[in-house]
């Protein structure tokens, strides 16, 4: 197809057009074409274009280096323009790129397929240059605005999986504003530090923050590196659970090798700080109810008789102690050291049967 099918640009406007900056991919069997068609860009500020008459390229480039938009022609021998769009949109990677197609062949039907395909729009040659420059700028327009909100859904979505277990985020991301699970095993451990309220009156209120957020950010990773998830914490006690993903399945040596570490790293802390900072730790195993409540602010949280039992686990344990419950111990196993202990008071649970747990191994 001659280029004489394409009209001559309109240059009286061009130099009131900022300069894009963005990438142009153009597709034409016809090198002329692509010439003219560069004119018509450059004159608008449009200088990072790359272009193919070879069509059974157009992939191959697109993948190479995404662009911000493509333009091409319909009929060509190699690949047509159906074909790069059907393509196009099936990719994860190329799917949101705007495309404009343009063609002589300019039949409803031609038309209708290719914005069923997905063109973003559909231009006839012989092209105007300040059209095909508006319809470029509105596609674009239409991209940044796309982009945006992809953006802003993945940091939505970040921020929801990183204060819910996976599962529920996607309950809340289909519409289910009250999301509730049961399980029927699980492990709830309380964390407590004792010693820092003094700590905390006589320290400067900066150093107190950081110091704080450097304890969680490592109760944090142990969490995570567990695969269990943490609940929330309330002044200086941490509340977490292990049981709510297939990645802990093993919900109670998992919770306790976590509480361990947990201890390992008070005892650093008080020694590095020289305060009598003395981790309580407690944790007891059962069936929980797990969702979100709260109307407005959503908040995950547990319920369940094994959730206050964990609680009296920690209130009742010594400080540098693990102290876990007789049901816990069943689910451990052989695997960690525990030692009865000689007299318990749990209120409300008969005088429930606790240990100490002493580490790993025999």
């Amino acid at each position: 197809m001659s280029a004489s099918l394409l009209q001559r640009p309109d240059n009286s406007a061009a130099d009131q057009r900022p300069t894009q900056t963005a990438r142009v991919m153009l597709f034409d069997d016809e090198p002329a074409i692509i010439d003219v068609l560069k004119v018509y860009l450059d004159d608008a500020g449009y200088t990072d274009v790359v272009s193919s008459s070879d069509s059974s390229r157009a992939m191959g480039l697109l993948r190479a280096a995404p662009p911000d938009i493509v333009i091409s022609d319909l009929m060509m021998p190699e690949v047509n323009g159906f074909e790069i769009l059907k393509q196009m949109r099936a990719d994860q990677f190329l799917a949101h790129i705007p495309v404009i197609i343009f063609t002589a062949y300019n039949d409803p039907e031609n038309k209708l397929r290719a914005l069923e395909l997905g063109a973003t729009d559909f231009l006839s040659k012989p092209v105007d240059p300040s059209e095909l420059v508006i319809r470029v700028r509105n596609s674009l327009a239409i991209k940044l605005y796309q982009d945006d909100l992809r953006q802003a859904y993945q940091r939505s979505h970040r921020l929801l999986l990183g204060i819910l277990p996976p599962s529920v985020g996607k309950l809340l991301e289909f519409g289910d504003t009250d999301p509730v699970e049961y399980f029927a095993e699980a492990t709830v451990l309380f964390a407590d530090f004792k010693g820092s309220t003094e700590f905390v009156s006589e320290t400067d209120a900066a150093v107190v923050l950081q110091l704080r957020n450097h304890v969680f950010k490592v109760f944090d990773r142990l969490v995570d590196e567990r695969g269990l998830e943490k609940i929330k914490t309330i002044g200086d006690s941490y509340m977490l659970v292990g049981g709510l993903t297939h990645r802990s399945a093993d919900h109670a040596g998992s919770v306790v090798d976590a509480g361990l570490a947990m201890l390992s790293m008070a005892e650093r802390l008080a020694s590095e700080f020289g305060a009598d900072f003395q981790l309580r730790v407690g944790a007891h195993s059962g069936p929980i109810v797990a969702g979100v409540s709260g109307p407005n602010k959503h908040h995950y949280d547990l319920w369940g008789d094994t959730v206050n039992v964990a609680n009296r686990m920690e209130l009742t344990s010594v400080h540098g102690q693990l102290q876990i419950s007789d049901v816990t111990r069943r689910f451990l196993g052989a695997d960690f050291r525990v030692e009865a202990r000689s007299a318990s008071d749990i209120k409300g649970e008969n005088g429930m049967n606790t240990f100490f747990v002493l580490g790993r191994g025999n």
